[in-house]
């Protein structure tokens, strides 16, 4: 008996061939798509490491300087554009070198505050760390005490004070506008005693 070969058939049909390129292609977007979002969430969290630093970093000067941050010369709030500049003249200005060196020079408590506040903000050129300004984008910085009873411009050393900072994580592809809903914002909000 003669076996009919169209029931046996060897091999695979080109149909056959596209859907499995096809699976497999939905699949490589996929993953794909996991992996750029593994990368975003990556960067996010490199962010949110250097603010946490950099503000650990900032109390303990506080800590190191409790007359300066009782007498309030570390109260600080600024809102800052793009180019990480000040929208309020009166605050850090990293350009300002009159600010005094307080690591090779005696400083008095204001100006260990006016330094701590610029290396912070700007950087320290002489060890190579980098500013918020420098890494973070359309940052908002807050640095809040309560006062002292009755109200005074001092800082009162038994109440909890905060630091807020604020920056801009991620923008919309195309976006020029940092205040749209389509931006992701990120912050880290300290709560601490002197």
């Amino acid at each position: 008996m003669k076996k009919n070969n169209i029931n046996h058939q060897k091999g695979i049909s080109l149909i056959e061939v596209l859907v499995s390129l096809l699976v497999f292609g939905i699949g490589i977007l996929g993953f794909i798509s996991l992996q750029l979002n593994a990368l975003q969430y990556t960067q996010d969290s490199e962010l949110k490491t250097f603010a946490t630093w950099r503000i650990n970093e900032l109390v303990e000067n506080m800590r190191s300087n409790i007359k300066g941050f009782e007498d309030g010369f570390y109260k600080y709030e600024v809102i800052a554009d793009n180019s990480g500049s000040s929208s309020n003249p009166n605050l850090v200005n990293c350009n300002n070198n009159s600010i005094k060196d307080c690591i090779t020079n005696e400083c008095s408590t204001e100006e260990q505050a006016k330094y701590d506040l610029k290396s912070f903000i700007c950087g320290n050129g002489s060890n190579d760390v980098n500013g918020i300004k420098d890494r973070l984008i359309d940052y908002n910085l807050t640095i809040s005490c309560q006062p002292k009873d009755p109200p005074t411009e001092q800082c009162n050393l038994n109440k909890p004070a905060a630091i807020k900072l604020e920056w801009l994580a991620r923008k919309q592809e195309g976006s020029t506008n940092s205040n749209s809903n389509t931006n992701y914002k990120d912050e880290v909000y300290h709560i601490f005693n002197i």
